[in-house]
């Protein structure tokens, strides 16, 4: 979940609607690319997709309610030999929980951008903390996800 395999860049090139150059800060996933297609394509997005479009954004607009975090999970080891974890991120910070050691990670990504210097443990941030976990909580949920 660290942010060098977090964030991908997203190209996408739509001649007279779309500005070159473009930047978005907004929180888009893998989940999002279907929905925007379909709703690019003027089809109707099933009610059961998971993801949102973000075709507004491609045409210059501001989003209305667009999510505020988004939720990670990996379930494996894989290639990369790294164990299965979930978290949350936000606009500026991370949470990551590690299931079968129950290791806790928090990152302030505005002031730790690298991610060297994990904040779990600090009491400074306890509010973060108790914030994140609600969320974490909230998204596992909503999203009917295995975590444990």
């Amino acid at each position: 979940m660290y942010e060098e395999s977090l964030r991908a860049p997203l190209i996408i090139k739509w001649p007279g609607v779309t500005k070159a150059g473009t930047r978005f800060k907004e929180l888009v996933q893998n989940i999002d690319f279907a929905p925007t297609l379909l709703d690019c394509a003027k089809i109707d997005i099933p009610k059961d997709v998971q993801g949102r479009s973000f075709k507004a954004l491609l045409e210059g607009k501001e989003l209305k309610e667009w999510r505020k975090n988004i939720l990670y999970t990996y379930y494996g080891r894989g290639a990369h030999n790294v164990a299965s974890h979930y978290g949350i991120r936000d606009e500026r910070y991370k949470i990551i929980h590690f299931q079968k050691t129950n290791e806790w990670e928090l990152y302030d990504l505005k002031n730790d951008p690298d991610e060297m210097k994990n904040q779990y443990s600090n009491p400074e941030f306890s509010s973060i903390i108790t914030k994140m976990k609600k969320e974490l909580k909230d998204k596992v949920t909503e999203f009917n996800v295995k975590v444990d």
